[in-house]
């Protein structure tokens, strides 16, 4: 049987709920959202779907009928809804409102400050020695704010005074997570902490905030990486930009100034080749846009190109800061570079004008993806029947599925080294 046209969503039924009892609704809106929704949504199922519509004619002459069945349904689910009352649990265990945040950059701080502005109380668990992750790293970030023409502020500092003045967010630096026991909703971690005694604590839930690690460019030889100082990636410019200060930004090998600088991007992404990686990192684009900008608004005269495939600015910000960074004189280039050499030659295909090219550059910037910072590499591990069957093997070729680095949540409830 066709479904009739005059099926109602759940938001109309509700809406109908409100107009047809108004009195009633007044006396018990206390009740939780989600306690109404779970009793319309009940009666949309179980009732309005096979109670009423499937058994239903469908047809023109049977709609009135029809429609005041629903209502009736609607009405038995008011009914029922004034006699429930919140579910007690088993009384086995407390709700636990602590939250565990693994990781401190962005991502880490703004989970913490938000549990606390919700009323949770919060850890925050980071193994350096200092809160911020990568924007701390920062001289400026891409804009998320119109008109999205000039660098912005990381807004670390705003967000570290947010974690202090808040008391129910606790944090340990230069920390990590030895063990985690227990069950989702009644977690128990032991925290290794910097002065060698660990700190065991419960926790309702865990948020696992690592952040990323930049790709390694010195895999790739073609670029000539770490053949020459003036050869960096996009980490590397950050941290001669944040050196330079209101300053210029000047070459790391001798600390001339910079004339032309020369960015690459896809430097190792998007790329079929072993090793490097298959996808788009999302915000490098946007990153050389920024860097660009660095040197611009020290000096318009310094010549800045970016070599792109496919320019990607994705986000809001994205297609202005693009058009700022051409109307500050960024020259962009549609091309593919096959090699940096080691004297800062670049050589490239033009996809626009289809011929071989070479540029000379003072700084080349190798815009590199990024990798995920789980702490551990799930493809090296091996399973137990794969170890079984592998007992002749060298010790070379065992050691090379040796698993590389450690867990970062030690997961000791569950099989598995990590979170799935």
């Amino acid at each position: 049987m066709a479904v009739p046209s005059f099926r109602l969503t759940l938001n109309q039924k509700w809406a109908m709920v409100v107009s047809s009892q108004p009195e009633w609704l007044a006396r018990h809106w206390t009740l939780t959202e989600r306690y109404r929704m779970q009793i319309v949504k009940e009666h949309d199922f179980l009732c309005n779907a096979e109670g009423v519509i499937w058994v239903r004619p469908d047809d023109e002459e049977s709609k009135e009928t029809t429609q005041e069945m629903a209502d009736d349904y609607i009405r038995m689910g008011c009914a029922d809804l004034k006699y429930m009352n919140m579910e007690s649990g088993s009384g086995q265990q407390m709700r636990n409102d602590h939250i565990l945040v693994v990781g401190d950059g962005v991502g880490g701080m703004t989970a913490a400050i938000e549990a606390a502005q919700a009323g949770y109380k919060a850890t925050i668990v980071e193994k350096s020695g200092e809160l911020g992750g990568w924007a701390a790293k920062l001289k400026s970030r891409t804009p998320s704010v119109a008109p999205y023409a000039d660098p912005a502020d990381t807004e670390i500092e705003a967000m570290k005074a947010a974690i202090d003045a808040f008391a129910d967010v606790t944090v340990h630096l230069n920390a990590t997570v030895a063990k985690t026991s227990g069950a989702p909703g009644r977690f128990s971690a032991d925290i290794a902490t910097e002065s060698g005694s660990v700190v065991t604590e419960n926790f309702g839930a865990i948020i696992q905030a690592t952040g990323f690690d930049a790709y390694d460019a010195s895999k790739l030889e073609q670029y000539s990486y770490g053949k020459n100082a003036d050869i960096v990636d996009q980490a590397g410019l950050e941290a001669l930009a944040l050196a330079a200060g209101d300053g210029e930004i000047k070459r790391p090998s001798n600390g001339d100034a910079v004339k032309r600088v020369v960015f690459v991007q896809c430097a190792g992404q998007r790329s079929d080749k072993d090793g490097e990686l298959s996808y788009c990192s999302g915000h490098c684009c946007s990153t050389s846009i920024k860097q660009a900008m660095y040197f611009k608004d020290q000096n318009p005269d310094i010549d800045t190109q970016i070599i792109y495939t496919d320019l990607r600015t994705p986000g809001s910000a994205g297609e202005d800061f693009y058009r700022s960074g051409q109307n500050k004189g960024v020259t962009f280039t549609k091309g593919i570079v096959s090699e940096v050499t080691a004297d800062l030659k670049v050589k490239l295909k033009d996809l626009i004008l289809d011929e071989e090219i070479e540029e000379q550059a003072d700084l080349v910037v190798l815009a590199t993806g990024q990798v995920p910072n789980s702490g551990i590499n799930i493809d090296a591990l091996v399973s137990d029947d794969d170890e079984e069957g592998s007992e002749a093997e060298t010790e070379t070729e065992e050691s090379s599925n040796e698993i590389a680095g450690v867990s970062v949540l030690n997961l000791d409830y569950r099989q598995g080294p990590d979170m799935p």
